[in-house]
C-alpha cells in the first residue's frame, strides 16, 4: 500500500526504516550533538565569519564510541553525509541549476525523538506516491539539492523539479495575512466567484499569451505550460481581480446570479431559501437592473438595503 494511504503512524515508520537503511548503507550516521552545543558553535561562527555549517564531529567517533554512547541512552539524531561534489540538475523554470556541496551541511533526517524531518518524509513520499514533476515555490529551492541527494543515495528515479515564483503582496513583499484575504474562504465570503479565483491565481507569474486574461478551466488545462511560467515574483493586485470578477458577473445568465446569490441572501435574512421560487421573477429581474454595475458579489447586498 502506498505510504499516502496508510495511517500517519504507519507512514512515520516508514520514514525511520528508510533512515535505517541510509544509515546501515554508510551514508548516514547518528549525531550526538545537543541544540545547545549546536547553537554555541552557532553564535561563534557568526562572530567570527558570518556563517555557520555542521563540523561533522560525530562522523568521526569511532563505533565502540557510538555503541556506548547508545547503549547509555544519550539521545541523537541522523543525519545525511554529503559527499564531495556537486548537484547539478535541470530546472523547468530556472534552468540549469549548480550547487557545490561544500554549500550544504549534513542535514538531519530523524530527530532526537525518532521522529523524521521534511526532507526525508517529502522523498519517500514522493517516490510512493510515483511522481514525475515537482512543482513548488522556490521557497524550496534550497531543498532541491538534498532532496536529490537522497534520491540518488536509495536508487530512486529522481522527478522534474519547477520552482515557481512565490507571489508578493503590493508592497513587493512575500505575501501575508497582512495584505489581506488569506484563505479561499475569505474571497468566497468577500464576494467572488469560484472562476474569478482560479482564473486569477492561474494569471500570477504564468500566461497564455496573446494578451489573454479570461480562461475557463478547460482553457487553462489546454494552454498551460511550464515554459510560459516567469522567473520573476507575481504581485498580487487585488483591483485587477475586482475588474475580473465584475466581468464575470456581468456575463453570467441572471438566473445563475441569483444562484450564487442565494447563500448571501439567506445569511442576511433577506429571504428563506423556501421563498426563493414564489419570488424568482422578481429577484431575476432586479439582478438584470443591477448586474452590470457589480463587481461583487456583496455588491447587490449593499444596494438591497
Amino acid at each position: 500500500m502506498p505510504s499516502w494511504r496508510r495511517s500517519k503512524a504507519a507512514r512515520i515508520e516508514q520514514h525511520r526504516q528508510v533512515c535505517k537503511r541510509l544509515h546501515d548503507s554508510g551514508v548516514a550516521y547518528p549525531c550526538f550533538c545537543t541544540p545547545q552545543d549546536l547553537q554555541i558553535k552557532r553564535e561563534r561562527a557568526q562572530k567570527e565569519k558570518g556563517e555557520y555549517k555542521y563540523d561533522r564531529i560525530c562522523l568521526n567517533l569511532s563505533s565502540k564510541e557510538i555503541a556506548r554512547k547508545i547503549e547509555k541512552g544519550d539521545p541523537h539524531t541522523i543525519r545525511f553525509r554529503v559527499p564531495e561534489g556537486e548537484t547539478v540538475f535541470e530546472d523547468r523554470i530556472r534552468g540549469k541549476i549548480t550547487v557545490k556541496h561544500e554549500q550544504i551541511d549534513d542535514f538531519v533526517l530523524l530527530r532526537s525523538n525518532n521522529t523524521p524531518v521534511y526532507q526525508i518524509a517529502v522523498v519517500v513520499d514522493d517516490h510512493e506516491m510515483e511522481i514525475t514533476h515537482v512543482i513548488r515555490g522556490d521557497d524550496h529551492l534550497s531543498n532541491t539539492p538534498k532532496q536529490i541527494l537522497l534520491y540518488k543515495a536509495l536508487e530512486w528515479p529522481i522527478p522534474a523539479f519547477a520552482h515557481v515564483p512565490m507571489i508578493l503582496g503590493p508592497d513587493k513583499k512575500r505575501l501575508s495575512k497582512r495584505h489581506g484575504a488569506d484563505s479561499i474562504e475569505d474571497y468566497k465570503t468577500s464576494g467572488f466567484l469560484s472562476q474569478t479565483v482560479l482564473n486569477f491565481l492561474a494569471l500570477l507569474g504564468w500566461s497564455p499569451g496573446e494578451n489573454r486574461e479570461l480562461l475557463t478551466m478547460n482553457e487553462l488545462i489546454q494552454h498551460f505550460s511550464l515554459e510560459r511560467i516567469s522567473k520573476n515574483p507575481a504581485v498580487l493586485d487585488e483591483s485587477k481581480m475586482i475588474w475580473m470578477n465584475g466581468v464575470y458577473i456581468n456575463q453570467m445568465p441572471d438566473e445563475q446570479v441569483l444562484d450564487s446569490l442565494v447563500d448571501l441572501f439567506v445569511e442576511k435574512n433577506w429571504i428563506q431559501k423556501k421563498s426563493i421560487k414564489p419570488q424568482k421573477e422578481y429577484l431575476v429581474k432586479m439582478i438584470r437592473l443591477l448586474k452590470d454595475r457589480a463587481k461583487k458579489l456583496t455588491d447587490f447586498l449593499l444596494w438591497g438595503k
